[in-house]
């Protein structure tokens, strides 16, 4: 996952890893950082494998990574792969959507449409638990159902999201 994140941070620019540690956080949420002990490390694997490399040093002998024609390659196979389905579902989408700008039109919209899927299944979901507590009294039923139309309300808004952003691809981007 961070992989992928970080090859596509590269497409746009050369950064150090601070830089793409930041740009995680602003692509996943403002609680979501990946540790220094977990980056350098996965940056240096990187570099080994010739994905990236580094440009130049920067301000206070700061490492400035860049992307490699071998990461290039890389970070297409990556974003042509399926989305797993667990707990780092919801990451990975938003990591290939930041970065899909870097992919065919007809990848982009397959990817939105995985994510189209994705959200009705969580939709379904959803209507069935509201169902399920609905014939239920208990009286902690009532938050549950309220949690559920929260989530219901995010998927819907998703979705609404997804149609706009497949009509201004095919209306703005060109064709391959």
């Amino acid at each position: 996952m961070y992989e992928l994140f970080i090859l596509g941070q590269l497409l746009a620019n050369p950064m150090s890893g601070y830089q793409i540690r930041a740009h995680l956080q602003n692509t996943l949420g403002l609680h979501r950082q990946i540790s220094y002990g977990v980056l350098y490390p996965l940056l240096d694997k990187m570099q080994r494998a010739d994905y990236i490399g580094i440009k130049e040093q920067g301000i206070h002998s700061k490492k400035v990574y860049e992307i490699l024609p071998v990461g290039r390659k890389q970070f297409q196979q990556l974003m042509e792969q399926p989305i797993p389905e667990n707990a780092h579902t919801e990451d990975l989408f938003m990591i290939k959507l930041d970065v899909m700008q870097y992919v065919s039109p007809s990848r982009q919209l397959a990817l939105l449409d995985e994510y189209q899927a994705e959200q009705h299944q969580i939709v379904n979901d959803i209507n069935i638990k509201m169902h399920a507590l609905l014939n239920d009294s208990h009286r902690g039923h009532r938050y549950a159902y309220k949690l559920l139309e929260l989530r219901l309300a995010r998927a819907n808004t998703t979705l609404k999201w997804i149609q706009v952003y497949q009509e201004d691809i095919n209306v703005n981007v060109q064709p391959e």
